[in-house]
């Protein structure tokens, strides 16, 4: 197997723009209440596993690495490493919200 074929692929260099990055945490309570954010309880064996590792946690579960951010953003975390034992469900935004907004970005700035 080739190394490019255990590469992760992150998804539109839009979600990774700081400018849209703004927009997203700006919509933070949108996403919220958006019916396609999902609620995933954490089991506890896996939380201690992952315990200051939400990206890896992300990634174990197959979470597109371009709502990682966001998924930090939505559930009051600062960084990766604020994954602990205080967490109990995590919300993880929605494709169909994140590609409406992001739409709706690149519609107003002509991108």
């Amino acid at each position: 197997m080739s190394l490019e074929a255990l590469l992760v692929n992150p998804g539109s260099q839009i979600y990774y723009d700081p400018k849209f990055m703004q927009v997203m945490v700006d919509h933070l309570e949108w996403f919220r209440k958006r019916s396609d954010t999902q609620q995933v309880s954490i089991p506890p064996s896996e939380l201690h596993k992952f315990r200051f590792n939400l990206f890896g946690f992300l990634a174990h579960y197959n979470v597109p690495q371009h709502k990682h951010y966001l998924t930090l953003q939505l559930n009051g975390l600062k960084h990766d490493h604020d994954f602990d034992y205080n967490l109990t469900t995590l919300l993880i935004p929605g494709d169909s919200s994140m590609e409406y907004l992001q739409q709706r970005y690149q519609t107003n700035y002509n991108i």
